[in-house]
């Protein structure tokens, strides 16, 4: 054969190669796009993965392109998931750090300001008398020490005056006793040494505010007769208040005397003031199942009034050493406690754990079994990343089975905030559920993370009931 027929021969036999794909070398690794994308049977969202389409393109739910189904590698287990970073910043999940440190909590407290029983003065008689004029007939006047308050006249007073003006000039002894007489009466010394230097003794006598305060009652007429040992008027001195605080159950071993509070009130926005705990009363009311704590708040400037609604901060520590985790990465399913861990190796990947809590500190919670310190966890988002679980066909955390799971959930007796008796009157419709509170105030206080407060009221086998339809869009409905 000639060279020219051997070439042709050659030529034929790459292009029979070529047809059945053997050259070039490497193409029978790596088919062209279309043909890899026609060999993946279903295209699924990283975001909702509900969404199942035969052909690649975008999901109708968000636009995001979808990816093959199993893309995302191996199943990391029954109570894991793997989300991409779009699909965590698209359901919005925050991480946090577990830290180990001091757990402080930060009880928030309600109550009303009151009068310092301890400056109360009751101005009462030690002698028969008449009242001739009252200079104060009005509770909420302002006295000083020394004003006068009503004039009296008292037999028994005008003969030991006069008794004072005829011993004038004799024994020392004699003007004493007469002095000691009119001071057992009730008469001030400075009208005793009115009387000695007087002429004639008076008929009258006059009884006079023993503090500086505020009249808190009178009870009197000019022209009554009083019996020994009767209240005239009662005085209370301003100067410092009482901040009477309802503290429940939960609260009540954090709650000592010299604890320091930060005091705020709805009459005076945007201003705080120091108080001390004075009192903590050894047994709690058996009603309301609470203890009324009293705590000391100086008014020099006679500024704040009682009866005035006072909300109070008291930061207590709880242990100098635990593990921390944000309270609002904690779901709550019966009895238990589970967070989504991240996992070291892999940050696409969500574990949910099951954890033992201890006490609540302030915007997180004492873990003490279950994460390590430098985890990481989902400190937002939970709710989210168990919903994916159960879209993926996985059954969700919060189905694991919990101690008296069956029992009847309880209705809302208690405020979810402060703890205290409900008032139907104060209330938030959120998710179809209405959730009752003590006083105003707590409703802006759960609507800062009402997840956290649904779960702790169902951990406690408690429900709220549902809201009415015909409420469904009232001005307090957040959802």
């Amino acid at each position: 054969m000639t060279r020219k027929h051997w070439m042709l021969l050659a030529v034929a036999f790459m292009a029979g190669l070529a047809a059945r794909g053997v050259w070039p070398p490497g193409r029978t690794s790596a088919p062209d796009a279309p043909a890899a994308a026609a060999a993946v049977a279903e295209w699924t969202c990283s975001m909702h993965p509900q969404i199942r389409q035969p052909e690649k393109g975008r999901c109708p739910l968000c636009g995001m392109d979808l990816v093959p189904v199993g893309a995302a590698g191996a199943d990391p287990g029954p109570r894991a998931i793997a989300m991409s970073a779009d699909a965590r910043e698209r359901a919005r999940i925050e991480i946090a750090e577990a830290v180990r440190g001091p757990a402080i909590e930060t009880l928030r407290l309600a109550g009303i300001l009151a009068y310092d029983d301890t400056r109360r003065r009751a101005v009462s008689l030690a002698a028969e008398a008449q009242i001739r004029k009252l200079y104060v007939n009005t509770p909420g006047l302002a006295v000083a020490a020394g004003a006068p308050l009503a004039e009296l006249y008292s037999p028994e007073v005008f003969a030991a005056a006069q008794e004072l003006v005829a011993v004038r000039g004799s024994t020392p002894a004699a003007a004493n006793a007469a002095r000691r007489k009119l001071a057992l009466l009730g008469v001030s010394p400075d009208q005793i040494d009115a009387i000695a230097r007087a002429e004639r003794a008076p008929e009258t006598f006059t009884v006079t505010s023993p503090i500086d305060g505020v009249i808190l009652s009178v009870d009197v007429r000019e022209g009554d007769r009083m019996m020994p040992g009767s209240r005239l008027i009662e005085v209370a001195d301003s100067t410092v208040l009482w901040v009477q605080l309802d503290v429940y159950e939960r609260h009540v071993a954090h709650v000592r005397t010299g604890q320091r509070l930060t005091v705020t009130l709805d009459a005076l926005p945007g201003e705080t003031f120091g108080a001390t705990v004075t009192f903590v009363p050894p047994e709690l009311d058996p009603m309301t199942r609470s203890l009324k704590v009293r705590a000391e708040l100086p008014n020099p400037d006679g500024r704040l009034k009682p009866g005035l609604l006072a909300r109070a901060l008291l930061e207590t520590p709880i242990t100098d050493d635990a593990v921390l985790v944000p309270a609002s990465a904690v779901l709550w399913t019966g009895a238990r406690a589970l967070v989504f861990v991240q996992r070291p190796d892999d940050p696409a990947i969500f574990e949910g754990r099951v954890v033992l809590l201890g006490p609540r500190a302030g915007d997180r919670y004492v873990v003490r079994e279950g994460i390590a310190a430098g985890e990481r966890v989902a400190a937002r988002g939970a709710l989210r990343i168990d919903s994916t679980l159960q879209l993926f066909g996985k059954p969700s955390m919060m189905s694991l089975p919990s101690e008296g799971e069956g029992a009847s959930a309880r209705p809302q007796s208690r405020c979810p905030v402060l703890g205290g008796e409900i008032d139907r009157t104060v209330f938030v419709d959120y998710h179809g559920l209405r959730i009752y509170f003590c006083c105003p105030g707590c409703d802006e206080d759960f609507l800062k993370d009402p997840d956290a407060f649904l779960s702790r009221l169902r951990a406690e086998n408690i429900e709220p009931e549902r809201a009415p339809a015909a409420l469904q869009l009232h001005r307090h409905d957040h959802e």
